[in-house]
């Protein structure tokens, strides 16, 4: 069965008495060629090892099994979850687990399937009302994941991967760009999805790396968060409440940045910068906690 085909999906949701929920952002692929698309962009080899976040009914799932890759599939759903073992491969290659994906142990699963000579990739069309969220689960995971591929808003995708000075540019543009290296490959129009959306979506590709060296991960995304808190205010208003007004501006002044500059000027590597000077490698951030 190809359920990217919309004769079988449709044949497969009535054989389990099951209608796409909007409130778990239930839009299932029924377009064969964005499927391998994605695929293709994975650079899958035999005996990798995929996570799936919200399969579905299996499109995807399908897809990757094919590809003799092993897949941990993190369905909420629970009519969904157990209808995903009908894919279940001679080998045992797919291990289905019905839970909610931001409280599911991720990490510690991983942990258990990841080897130290091979990390794992994430394929999925993310549920997209829980995309910040999960992005704030996944990306941190540079330890066990290497690769992360998934369907976004169309919107969300650009600000991933927007520059500074862009109207897309936000906290969350510099959250994407400290943990990966982000990238958009191709737009998917609506009329890819059963029921179709009133969105166009995008697939993102992002390669994980490490934080920079000498930088608190959390210490400095609540500093981004709070300078972008009022983005179009200066940087000096930004964080008036998390750090002295004269330190600030001599640290502007020593990176050369005019002290009326805006948080959406500023790249991540300037906010590197900005924070080194103004923290140093071990901050005390109780202040930006405020």
């Amino acid at each position: 069965m190809s359920l990217f085909q919309p004769s079988q999906l449709f044949h497969f949701l009535e054989s389990i008495g099951h209608k796409p929920s909007k409130r778990l952002s239930q839009n299932f692929l029924i377009d064969g060629n964005i499927l391998r698309k994605i695929l293709a962009a994975a650079h899958l080899q035999p005996g990798d090892l995929v996570i799936e976040i919200g399969p579905g009914p299996g499109v995807l799932t399908q897809g990757l099994l094919q590809q003799d890759v092993t897949v941990l599939a993190i369905e909420k759903d629970r009519l969904f979850a157990k209808a995903l073992e009908r894919l279940q491969t001679p080998s045992h290659k797919l291990h289905v687990f019905q839970e909610d994906i931001l409280s599911f142990p991720l990490e510690e699963k991983l942990a258990s399937f990841v080897t130290n000579s091979k990390k794992a990739k994430l394929i999925s069309n993310l549920p997209y009302h829980l995309t910040a969220p999960i992005f704030s689960k996944i990306l941190p995971l540079e330890n066990f994941l290497d690769t992360v591929i998934v369907m976004v808003q169309k919107e969300v995708a650009e600000r991933m991967v927007a520059k500074k000075n862009s109207k897309n540019y936000s906290s969350f543009s510099l959250f994407t760009q400290f943990y990966s290296d982000p990238k958009l490959l191709f737009l998917v129009s609506p009329n890819s999805f059963y029921p179709a959306p009133k969105i166009t979506s995008a697939v993102v590709e992002c390669k994980l790396k490490p934080p920079p060296v000498g930088i608190d991960p959390m210490a400095f995304t609540l500093f981004v968060r709070k300078a972008f808190a009022t983005r179009r205010k200066m940087l000096i208003t930004s964080l008036k409440t998390a750090i002295d007004k004269e330190r600030l501006l001599s640290a502007l002044a020593t990176l050369h940045l005019d002290e009326k500059v805006r948080p959406e000027n500023l790249s991540l590597e300037e906010f590197l910068n900005l924070f080194k000077l103004l923290y140093g490698p071990s901050p005390f951030c109780k202040g930006l906690l405020l």
